[in-house]
C-alpha cells in the first residue's frame, strides 16, 4: 500500500504490519527451492550443485538495502516545518516563518477547541471533525500467503462530532473500491448524507478537517455545502482546515479504535468489517452506513452550476489553498464567505450567480456503474479463493467482483442461478 498521509513526499510502500522479514523469510525457504535450478553456472562453463538457500542475515540486508518497503503506514504527519527548525536555527527570516507556522497551529487548536465548547452548551449548534481512516482491505487473515496477494480495498470516511447531548456520536461511511474512489465526490456524498441526517433543530455546523485540496478543501465540496443550506434546515455551515502537520482530530480515536477492534480477527467480506466497526466502541456504538456506487454524486456538476465564480472578490484573486475558513449562509445562497486567517476581521466574498435555478438544483449520480479492478488482483483473489485461503462460503462474492477482461481460469464463472 501506499501511505495515507505521507504519499506525496514518499515513494515508499507499506507491506501487511503484521508481516515481519523473519516471517517473509520462512516462506522464501520453499519458493526458492521450488523455484530455483539446483544446478549453478561456473565461470568457466561447468556447472555444480547449488550451496543451498541463502541466510538469513542474506536476506535480510538485501531486503533493508534494495527495498524501499516497511510494514506499517504512518499513523500521522510530521510536520516538514517543525522537523526542519534546528536546521534553520541562526537563519532570522527562516526563524520568523517558522514562529509564525506555530502560531498559526496554536491559534487553528484555540478555534476548534472554542467551538467544542459552543457545541457543548449550544443545542443548536454543532461542531464534528471528519477524515478518510487508512485504507482497510479484503481478505484480512494471518495466513502465509495471503500477505504476498493483492487484496480488494475499502475506504472508511469517519465523522466525530459534539453535541450537548454528552454523548460524542460518531459515523462510518463505508465502501469497496469498486463503489468508489477516494476523492470529492465521495467526501462531499457523505458530508450531505451526515447533514440530512441532523435534528431539525440543528442552525449552525461546524465542520473540522485537514488541508487535502483533492478531497476537502476545493470548490466541489463547497458546492455541496452551499447545496445543503438551500435544501435542509440548517442556516449557516463553516468550514474550517487546521494547519498542515498538526491535524490531530477527535475523529482519528475512531481509526485507531477500529484497528485494535480488527487485532488477531480474520475479516472476508464487506459485513464482517461492519460489525467490527461497530463493536470497536462498547458505548454508543459507532454507526455505520455501507454506500455503493449509486449514492454518490456528481459534484463537479453541481460546482461548475453553483461555484460560477472561484476566484474574484472585491480587493483582490483567492487562492483556494490559503483558505483557512469557508462559510455558507441561508439568507445569501449565492455567496462563498472565506477567511484566509482565523484573525482576519470579516469575511472575504465569492459572489455567484444570482440565477436561483441552481438552487434547485438535483444532485446527479457520479457513476452509472460498480468500477471493475485490475485483474492482477482479480487473479490474485480468485487464487486465495483456489487455495482455500478464503472459505468457501465467500466465493460468490469474491467470484462476481467486477475486474478488466485480462484473468486466468483459475475458477468457474458463476451462473446467475448460482
Amino acid at each position: 500500500m501506499e501511505s495515507h498521509y505521507c504519499r506525496a513526499d514518499s515513494t515508499r510502500l507499506y507491506l501487511d504490519a503484521k508481516l515481519t522479514i523473519r516471517k517473509m523469510y520462512v516462506a522464501f525457504i520453499p519458493f526458492f527451492h521450488e523455484n530455483l535450478p539446483p544446478l549453478v553456472a561456473l565461470a568457466n562453463g561447468s556447472v555444480q550443485q547449488d550451496a543451498g538457500v541463502p541466510s538469513e542475515k542474506t536476506y535480510r540486508t538485501i531486503f533493508c538495502s534494495e527495498y524501499n518497503l516497511s510494514f506499517f503506514v504512518p499513523r500521522k504527519d510530521q510536520c516538514a516545518v517543525c522537523v526542519r527548525k534546528d536546521e534553520i536555527r541562526g537563519d532570522t527570516d527562516k526563524m520568523k516563518a517558522y514562529e509564525e507556522h506555530l502560531t498559526q497551529k496554536n491559534r487553528a487548536e484555540a478555534e476548534k477547541k472554542t467551538d467544542k465548547a459552543k457545541s457543548l452548551a449550544d443545542d443548536k449548534f454543532i461542531m464534528c471533525t471528519f477524515d478518510m481512516q487508512s485504507i482497510l482491505q479484503l481478505p484480512v487473515s494471518e495466513i502465509g500467503p495471503m500477505y504476498y496477494k493483492r487484496k480488494l480495498t475499502l475506504h472508511n470516511f469517519t465523522i466525530y462530532e459534539s453535541t450537548t447531548s454528552k454523548k460524542d456520536n460518531a459515523f462510518c461511511y463505508l465502501w469497496p473500491e469498486t463503489d468508489g474512489n477516494r476523492g470529492a465526490n465521495e467526501i462531499g456524498t457523505c458530508i450531505f448524507n451526515y447533514l440530512q441526517s441532523l435534528d431539525e433543530k440543528i442552525e449552525h455546523v461546524t465542520l473540522y478537517s485537514d488541508c487535502c485540496s483533492g478531497q476537502n478543501r476545493n470548490q466541489y465540496v463547497c458546492s455541496v455545502l452551499m447545496h445543503a443550506v438551500s435544501v435542509l434546515p440548517i442556516k449557516v455551515i463553516d468550514h474550517k482546515f487546521l494547519i498542515p502537520g498538526h491535524t490531530m482530530m477527535e475523529c482519528d480515536s475512531m481509526h485507531s479504535a477500529i484497528e485494535f477492534s480488527q487485532r488477531h480477527l480474520s475479516v472476508y467480506s464487506v459485513h464482517e468489517w461492519v460489525n467490527i466497526i461497530q463493536l470497536a466502541r462498547k458505548q454508543n456504538p459507532y454507526k455505520v452506513r455501507v454506500m455503493s456506487f449509486d449514492d454518490f454524486k456528481d459534484l463537479k456538476a453541481l460546482a461548475s452550476k453553483m461555484v460560477t465564480n472561484r476566484r474574484t472578490f472585491s480587493t483582490g484573486t483567492c487562492n483556494w489553498l490559503q483558505i483557512r475558513w469557508l462559510r455558507v449562509e441561508k439568507q445569501s445562497p449565492n455567496q462563498v464567505l472565506f477567511k484566509t486567517d482565523f484573525d482576519q476581521e470579516s469575511f472575504h466574498v465569492l459572489s455567484q450567480s444570482k440565477r436561483k435555478k441552481w438552487i434547485k438544483t438535483k444532485l446527479h449520480n457520479a457513476y452509472k456503474s460498480k468500477m471493475p479492478i485490475s485483474s492482477a488482483k482479480y487473479n490474485d483473489l480468485m487464487s486465495m479463493l483456489k487455495n482455500k485461503d478464503i472459505p468457501e462460503q465467500y466465493s460468490e462474492f469474491y467470484k462476481k467482483l467486477p475486474h478488466d477482461k485480462n484473468v486466468k481460469n483459475l475458477l468457474p464463472e458463476v451462473s446467475d442461478d448460482e
